[in-house]
């Protein structure tokens, strides 16, 4: 047991560390931006944030499917199997981020078409987007290798990509507007440096240590139909999980404008709670992606349930303790975010719900883990689109028609309670005996 721990703390402390560098990218950017003559530049850069998100979340899936996939081969001590893992998804992250610069400009038209902001706004974020968007072949490159490192059970190699990653990021931002006097064009090229740096860090980090298991399996065990059909089904299904995940954040922040601005300022702050929360248990979920991936792989089921039991106690502490500070120091924290009085009063009746997140979501966190690393995504995406169109929007649009006080946050905690018992209930066979 003492074993399984030190396992499961091995890969989770690396990533919760690494998540952290993410929020401090965008507080160096608020303040680069922050302190430019007009807010307009700071706005502009949330704008065309808005676009890139879509195009990334939408993406993501060749992170996680990469991570399962690499874990089981791992577990195999495949190196073909592990090589391949990376290849493929590899040249599909290659083609979809060329395809998406060729598509640029119809991609960009929708984009800020759909987006209701001030003409001059959107130019500024057009002239954002126009140069961040070569950044995205590098960036899906690197969902790759982040998940190639954590299916290989590397998650100290993992960290130091992404904070290196961030910390160049943030350096090149701050070089080009404050130095060079750039605007929000200058957070955009400082991003597409970082990527491709990251690309080259990640690469060099993957062939200096696993140069035995990246040779080139040849063209015919890479056109294989068999294992394609399985990567194209795994990837499209985690897809639809994520535009349903999107679909859930985004209905958020559209029902809390149409309330009011000020539900919207309230509801964004309220949202910075769960995003903390999230870094940790995120740590926590990629453990469980990789050790469910290894242990699935070598067919060692026995481990594979302990590590599940143990990885939950520790997913139940770490929410336990978040949610006591939300409840001893909720007030504190919200003056430490805002010190806008009335936002302050008004989200003190909200608190409660912020309280109560960390321990209805922390089963959904880690299944989300443990079903990527054993590749059962349909069960994954069939929960998802059921917590989703059957829980979220139904009990947000009942209970706004009813005309129930907090209906948004009761839908939003419905969404996560839904996500936590459906897949605890509908869990692969392989952990029935949790």
């Amino acid at each position: 047991m003492k074993v399984m721990n030190r396992n499961i703390l091995k890969l989770a402390v690396p990533n919760v560390i690494a998540n952290i560098s993410i929020p401090l990218l965008s507080l160096a950017d608020a303040a680069v931006l922050g302190h430019l003559p007009s807010e307009k530049y700071l706005a502009a850069v949330a704008l065309g944030g808005i676009v890139f998100n879509f195009i990334l979340w939408g993406l993501g899936f060749l992170r996680m499917s990469t991570t399962g996939l690499t874990a089981q081969e791992y577990g195999r001590k495949s190196n073909r199997g592990m090589s391949l893992a990376f290849y493929r998804p590899f040249l599909m992250a290659l083609g979809a981020g060329v395809i998406i610069i060729l598509l640029q400009k119809p991609i960009g038209w929708l984009g800020f078409n759909f987006m209701e902001a001030d003409e001059g706004l959107k130019l500024l974020a057009l002239d954002y987007y126009k140069v961040r968007v070569f950044a995205v072949p590098a960036a899906l490159v690197n969902f790759v290798i982040l998940g190639w490192l954590l299916g290989m059970q590397d998650s100290r190699r993992a960290m130091i990509l992404v904070i290196a990653e961030n910390s160049v990021n943030i350096f090149f931002n701050i070089f080009f507007v404050v130095v060079m006097d750039m605007k929000a064009e200058g957070v955009a090229l400082g991003t597409v440096i970082a990527r491709y740096f990251g690309t080259a860090l990640g690469l060099i980090l993957m062939y200096s240590s696993y140069k035995d298991k990246l040779k080139w399996p040849g063209r015919k065990a890479m056109v294989h139909t068999a294992e394609l059909k399985n990567l194209f089904t795994v990837n499209v299904n985690i897809f639809i999980r994520t535009m349903s995940l999107i679909a859930v954040f985004t209905w958020f922040t559209y029902a809390s404008a149409l309330q009011s601005t000020a539900r919207l300022a309230l509801n964004t702050l309220l949202l910075q709670f769960f995003m903390i929360f999230s870094f940790f248990m995120d740590g926590l979920a990629f453990a469980a992606e990789s050790l469910s991936g290894r242990f699935f792989g070598a067919g060692k089921f026995k481990a594979l349930r302990l590590m599940l039991k143990r990885i939950f106690v520790w997913g139940f502490l770490v929410s336990a303790f978040f949610s006591l500070v939300y409840f001893l120091a909720g007030d504190l924290m919200l003056r430490l975010l805002t010190n806008n009085e009335s936002i302050i009063l008004e989200a003190k009746d909200y608190l409660i719900f912020v309280i109560a997140i960390p321990m209805v979501s922390f089963a959904a966190f880690l299944w989300d883990g443990v079903y990527t690393g054993l590749t059962a995504t349909s069960k994954m995406r069939n929960v998802m689109l059921l917590s989703t169109f059957v829980f979220f929007f139904p009990v947000y649009f009942l209970l706004e028609y009813l005309e129930v006080e907090y209906f948004l946050w009761i839908a939003f905690l419905s969404f996560f309670i839904a996500r936590s018992v459906g897949m605890t209930w509908v869990r692969p066979k392989e952990v029935r005996g949790v």
